[in-house]
């Protein structure tokens, strides 16, 4: 008897199932049935916990089913809620403000250089707080900042402001050779030296000392004339009464030197020397630091497994990461032998680092040290016949119902003898014949045909990192360019191309930088280029940003760098360099008296129509110059004769060894004026300028070259 058919026995009648002899009730989704087995009570799922609400979201209940809510702050559908960023929407705060987004909300917070609540901001006056700048510069309050700046006398950013030395870099107006520059905090002041008058930027000789032969001052000394009489003063660089001795001062010792803080001072007779400290580049009275991370003079790590970092007159190395020792020599540091390098299962250490692995069955975690359980029977790793149950590791095989074990098969118990199914096993149950479709398989309307199923369209069912490519009964992964399949036939890892120059296309004066799928290519420091062809920069081409050469420097370029060298006449590392004094100890000078420091030939009453020989050999016998060998030009010299006209000026060259003075003259070393005495070799068209030891030629308006040599420019019509 069909008692469904007979009368409404169940609550809801449509869901009433006729059995042998008797009949159930079942329920709708969203019900369960009652204890008598025919009414049908709705299921409370927000109290059950059962919904799929987010945890954003607010679940309610219904007859049958149940709402999901997103939570103020958040957007979506309920099952799925994501914050609200109402810093891209709605936030209210100042346009002085920088707008936080939280989770579920926002906060605002003022500017650097402002301050209020967030919503509101306002101009925060840095300049109230006498602390601000330093002490010797000025506050200038500024919209939203301030600004320092020191004041005149000092250098410095404004937080930080030193003293400026005037008189040692050579900053004052004092009366060089004849007045005394005195540095004062913010300033200088200038006296003359003693026998001289004036306001030391303007200094009157007051010397009656004209002839040696009236006074009795020693060797070593100076003749200084007084009212009515005079004093015997020994020269700069020695000390005594003047008349029976004058002895050498050791500055050194006495510091009274001007060598700079890092530069060692020598004494010499009369004077001294400065020499820049190792680290440091210069004349010895100004001395830069040597940046030797940036010349390459560094001894740091050669695998480039350590930083250079400079220091002041030194500089110091320090191991990357992963590396451990004094920075020139860095070796590998193994991980793995502390705390397993935090790996969950296995550790492998490399070159500067390490990785993690995971045993078979498990497959590394996102965060690169734990391991996951990897579900082979989701994603059909399994080689079961009919039924997987994935396990901690591994998995099982077990037969369906209906079929029984038999090896490694699965038969089923009973044959069938009417049913044929099509990618399906056939087994008989309850003694009606069925269809159990293969793995990869899914019957249709049809029991007795299984079509494939297409797991790469399936979230649940596709486990591919990056590409799936469906099969018959199932699927196979793959990767995209510049990934690798990894052993489980499922995850995909980055190729390193720049491990092996056969996979990547890089110059080879370029540095190949691995990323995620791919690499890129850019040229070492000195070259130019895409990466994939570079080529040498021209660092000393004119205009260029690169050298950094100073300006009394020659600039050589070479193959990926540049060399800087100081010119003739200077001195230092090519980057600094800084004017040498020919005048200074070291050098040779001319034993005249003042009466011989003159710039014409009728001071030394040189006679006419002397050859250049005759000329020379009279120059250093008039003026006893005990030297190996002395050159004279000057007096407008022709190829044999003399011009006697007292014109022109004199200019000596002594030469000994390797030391030359040239540019100069006299006992003082009086400046040669080449461009007034004529004896220049400037251009015709080309303007000279008189410079302390030498001079410059510049081309005039309209012509161009280096001033010995010009050319007019030719015009385009």
């Amino acid at each position: 008897v069909n008692e469904c058919v007979q009368g409404q026995l169940c609550e809801q009648p449509h869901n009433c199932e006729n059995t042998r002899g008797s009949y159930t009730c079942g329920c709708d989704p969203g019900y369960t049935l009652d204890s008598n087995g025919l009414n049908c009570t709705d299921i409370d799922e927000c109290n059950l916990d059962t919904d799929d609400c987010a945890d954003e979201a607010t679940c309610t209940n219904t007859e049958g089913g149940f709402t999901c809510t997103c939570n103020t702050g958040y957007t979506g559908n309920g099952t799925h809620c994501a914050d609200v960023d109402e810093c891209t929407l709605s936030a209210s705060c100042d346009s002085n403000a920088v707008c936080n987004n939280t989770i579920g909300s926002y906060t605002c917070a003022c500017k650097t250089g402002y301050e209020g609540s967030g919503r509101q901001c306002e101009d925060r006056d840095e300049c109230v707080d006498p602390d601000t700048c330093h002490t010797n510069a000025r506050c200038t309050n500024s919209i939203g900042s301030y600004s320092c700046s020191c004041n005149p006398g000092y250098r410095g950013d404004g937080t930080v402001c030193t003293n400026v030395d005037e008189c040692a870099e050579l900053l004052d107006n004092c009366r060089r050779g004849l007045g005394i520059c005195t540095d004062n905090p913010g300033s200088y002041s200038c006296a003359c030296r003693d026998g001289y008058v004036g306001d030391g930027i303007t200094c009157q000789d007051l010397d009656e000392c004209s002839d040696d032969a009236l006074n009795s001052c020693t060797e070593n000394a100076d003749c200084t004339n007084t009212e009515g009489s005079y004093n015997c003063l020994c020269t700069e660089g020695y000390e005594g009464n003047g008349t029976v001795s004058c002895t050498d001062v050791n500055e050194c010792t006495r510091a009274v030197d001007n060598c700079a803080e890092n530069a060692t001072c020598t004494n010499t007779p009369g004077s001294y020397t400065c020499r820049c400290d190792q680290g440091f580049a210069g004349n010895g009275i100004q001395c830069e630091d040597v940046d030797e991370c940036l010349r390459g003079e560094d001894d740091c790590d050669i695998d480039t497994k350590a930083v250079c970092t400079n220091l002041i007159g030194s500089f110091s190395c320090a191991c990357y990461n992963g590396y451990q020792g004094d920075g020139r020599h860095c070796t590998d540091i193994d991980e793995c032998l502390t705390v397993n390098g935090n790996c969950a299962a296995n550790c492998n250490n490399t070159e500067g680092s390490y990785f993690c692995t995971c045993g078979s069955g498990y497959r590394l975690a996102v965060d690169g040290f734990n391991c996951d359980d990897v579900n082979e029977c989701v994603e059909q790793l399994d080689d079961c016949e009919q039924v997987c149950t994935n396990t901690d590791g591994g998995f099982n095989c077990s037969c369906a119902p209906g079929f029984t074990q038999v090896g490694d098969s699965c038969r089923a118990s009973e044959n069938c003898t009417r049913t044929v199914c099509t990618n399906a096993d056939c087994f008989v149950q309850n003694g009606t014949e069925r269809c159990l479709c293969f793995s990869g398989y899914n019957v249709t309307n049809n029991a007795t045909v299984c079509t494939d199923i297409d797991e790469c369209s399936s979230v649940t069912l596709n486990a591919c990192d990056q590409l799936c490519n469906n099969t018959d009964g199932g699927y196979t992964c793959g990767c995209r360019s510049g990934y690798m399949l990894g052993a489980d036939g499922r995850t995909c890892t980055d190729v390193d191309e720049c491990a092996d120059n056969s996979l990547n296309d890089c110059d080879p004066n370029a540095l190949c930088n691995n990323n995620d799928g791919g690499f890129t290519c850019s040229c070492r420091q000195g070259y130019t280029g895409n990466g994939t062809f570079c080529e040498d920069i021209d660092e000393c081409t004119f205009g260029s940003q690169t050298q950094n050469c100073s300006e009394d420097a020659r600039c050589v370029n070479f193959d990926g760098g540049f060399n800087c060298t100081c010119q003739d006449g200077y001195t230092g590392d090519g980057f600094f360099c800084a004017d040498v004094d020919e005048c200074s100890d070291g050098f040779f000078k001319l034993p005249l008296s003042k009466q011989y420091v003159q710039m014409s030939s009728a001071a030394l009453n040189v006679p006419a129509n002397l050859g250049t020989t005759a000329l020379e050999q009279y120059v250093k016998t008039s003026m006893n110059v005990e030297m190996e060998r002395a050159s004279v030009m000057g007096m407008q010299l022709a190829p044999t004769t003399l011009d006697p006209t007292p014109v022109h000026v004199m200019m000596v060259t002594l030469v000994q060894g390797e030391h030359v003075q040239s540019g100069y003259f006299g006992s003082d070393c009086v400046d040669v004026l080449e461009c007034e005495g004529d004896i220049d070799n400037c251009d015709d068209n080309a303007d000279c300028t008189n410079t302390p030891g030498s001079f410059n030629c510049t081309c005039h308006s309209g012509y161009h070259g280096n001033g010995t040599v010009c050319t007019g420019e030719t015009s385009f019509q």
